[in-house]
């Protein structure tokens, strides 16, 4: 098949179709396009090295039958071996444009692989600049957790310090207030330890955000769509726990994995921050902020990328 041929054969590229977007893009374009061309030129040299087997065995014959003519053929045997001699210059050609292709085939080849790696390399470098962003906006979303977490512990010890002391109902209005100005939370909690608020467990059994012993263990959300309050579960059940025990043991705020967990009577996968609070410098509970999974997805995926453990200490 003549390059003319092979290039009216193949299918005209319309001008506006799936233009490259980007440099990478246009260079990975361009070396495909190199290497549809290597294979057309490889073909066609095929082609003519087949022709130039075929002409030199026709002017051999050629030249057999001029000899067999005697003198009549001599003027047909110098035309035959012209064709000969023609025929090993265009063979040795052959090769030599074969010999070029292969090297042309390393070069298209380490293109490739250059190209390759710069597109690794510009979507790492693209993914820093994102991960570097998520960071930023990370240490912000965790300072305003944090930011509600603490005030909310200050406030208990400088209640439980001043000559009122700490109420129930104090603690409630707080964190109710608390949740109605912060509306990305899910919750807000606080697991006391038996009669450390004000020793009046037995007063307060059954009561809204107590259980059966009159524990105080407020669970104040918006599951339902409007904030309410209702007693905190799995706090005493091992396996459950862990937004409990690990701060109590630890001492400190710790954030845990996203969980599922009962809010206003559906299960919900959540993340909390959780921190020990002490009355008058003894351990008297642990109180918390919950987010839901729409938020604490974007959490998880900042501290994986990071490579930070899920029980840092946020302080």
């Amino acid at each position: 098949m003549s390059l003319e041929k092979m290039n009216a054969a193949k299918p005209a590229t319309p001008k506006t179709a799936n233009r490259p977007s980007n440099t990478i893009e246009q260079i990975k374009l361009l070396v495909s396009r190199l290497e549809g061309r290597f294979t057309e030129i490889a073909s066609i040299a095929g082609l003519i090295s087949d022709i130039s087997k075929h002409t030199k065995m026709l002017s051999f014959n050629a030249t057999i039958e001029s000899a067999r003519a005697g003198e009549a053929g001599r003027g047909f045997a110098v035309v035959a071996s012209e064709v000969r001699a023609l025929a090993e210059r265009t063979s040795e050609a052959t090769s030599d444009i074969n010999r070029m292709l292969q090297d042309v085939n390393r070069e298209i080849v380490n293109a490739v692989q250059d190209v390759e790696t710069a597109e690794v390399e510009t979507l790492i470098q693209g993914g820093i600049r994102i991960a570097t962003l998520e960071a930023a906006k990370l240490e912000i979303l965790f300072a305003r957790i944090a930011a509600v977490i603490h005030a909310f512990k200050q406030t208990l010890q400088g209640l439980s310090l001043s000559g009122e002391g700490l109420t129930r109902r104090t603690i409630d209005n707080i964190m109710a207030e608390y949740l109605q100005k912060n509306e990305d939370l899910l919750a807000l909690s606080c697991c006391a330890l038996p009669n450390v608020i004000d020793g009046a467990d037995a007063d307060f059994i059954g009561a809204p955000g107590h259980d059966a012993t009159g524990r105080y263990i407020p669970y104040w959300n918006r599951g339902s769509g409007q904030i309410q309050v209702e007693p905190l579960s799995g706090y005493d059940t091992p396996g459950l726990n862990d937004w409990y025990e690990l701060p109590r043991k630890a001492g400190h705020d710790v954030m845990i994995e996203p969980y599922d967990y009962p809010v206003a009577g559906r299960i919900v996968q959540i993340t909390s921050l959780m921190s020990p609070f002490t009355v008058k410098g003894v351990f008297a509970g642990v109180i918390g902020t919950d987010y839901a999974w729409s938020a604490s997805r974007r959490i998880w995926r900042g501290l994986s990328l990071y490579g930070r453990r899920t029980d840092a200490a946020l302080q």
